[in-house]
């Protein structure tokens, strides 16, 4: 099981998808290779990764509900929900206007 841990960790430092989803499931794979199939480690791999993320999806809920309260969290996600695709488009923005200054510049 230390191999395991062990595999998470690397594979979630070097990972560059959300959660390390690939890279997790062949760490994992190969550091279970002498004790099961590949088919077999993958399967625990993702069943692991998805209870992991089912559960903070869940605590989180529950802690947002707790600490803002139900419409108080509802109002916090929304609002930074809001705030995201507002800072979305002015990089969006930023980068029309870097492409056309270039263009313009050859």
């Amino acid at each position: 099981m230390a191999s395991v841990t062990a595999s998470n960790s690397i594979s979630n430092s070097v990972s560059l998808t959300p959660g390390g989803v690939g890279v997790t499931q062949a760490m994992n794979s190969a550091a279970l290779k002498k004790q099961t199939s590949a088919q077999d480690a993958t399967a625990y791999s993702a069943s692991q990764q998805l209870i992991t993320s089912a559960w903070n999806v869940v605590f989180a809920v529950i802690m947002v509900s707790w600490v803002f309260g139900w419409s108080g969290g509802k109002d916090l996600v929304k609002s930074s929900y809001e705030q995201a695709k507002v800072r979305s488009e002015e990089l969006r923005e930023k980068r029309r206007a870097g492409r056309s200054a270039r263009h313009a510049a050859t």
